[in-house]
């Protein structure tokens, strides 16, 4: 049995067009996956979750869409730790923010750590440059993160297994979409498989 001190947990700071983070915790320790909101925004979501500021350790980014990154390098100047990516995914982020800085690479399939935590990256089916879910350990315990996909492959359905916690957003409404009153290009892509 976990101790509540090391128990993993989760808490969605938020998930849709206007903004997603994730923070895992374990331990008085947390990582941030994705940064989607604004510090100001970052900072009064964890405040209203009751999760203490200085608990975070890195942030950790799923793609590169401007809904996972717009308070990407504002917040890891503020909270002073590093970011993540996958290279190429990286590489389009250095390209848009040249003050970004230094970034920690790491590659879908090649498991790294942060701190307590043990993350397996695996790629994901979705319009952007190599994204990402993960599975997340601490102890024995460990979390699945899928955000974003346009379908659940095998690849997905098989490194989910066996997870304690999911957080997959899916918030797909064919008849909101039809309705919406966005053009029809970005209809398209988002009726399609990824």
């Amino acid at each position: 049995m976990v101790s509540s001190q090391n128990q993993l947990g989760v808490t969605v700071l938020g998930s849709g067009s206007k903004g997603n983070a994730v923070l895992v915790h374990c331990g008085g320790e947390a990582i941030l996956i994705d940064a989607g909101f604004s510090l100001k925004e970052t900072r009064r979501r964890m405040a209203e979750a009751g999760m203490p500021e200085d608990m975070l350790r890195a942030i950790v980014v799923t793609h590169e869409h401007d809904d996972h990154v717009r308070g990407l390098r504002v917040c890891a100047n503020y909270y002073d730790v590093p970011i993540y990516a996958t290279r190429r995914c990286a590489d389009v982020l250095r390209r848009r923010d040249d003050k970004l800085g230094q970034l920690a690479l790491f590659a879908a399939g090649s498991s790294f750590s942060i701190s307590r935590f043990v993350l397996e990256p695996f790629s994901i089916p979705h319009d952007a440059n190599d994204p990402v879910g993960f599975v997340i350990r601490c102890g024995e315990r460990k979390i699945g993160i899928a955000t974003d996909m346009g379908h659940a492959n095998a690849m997905v359905k098989y490194q989910l297994r066996a997870c304690d916690t999911l957080v997959v957003e899916s918030n797909h409404d064919m008849n909101l979409l039809a309705a919406s009153t966005r053009p029809w290009s970005l209809k398209q892509r988002i009726m399609g498989r990824h």
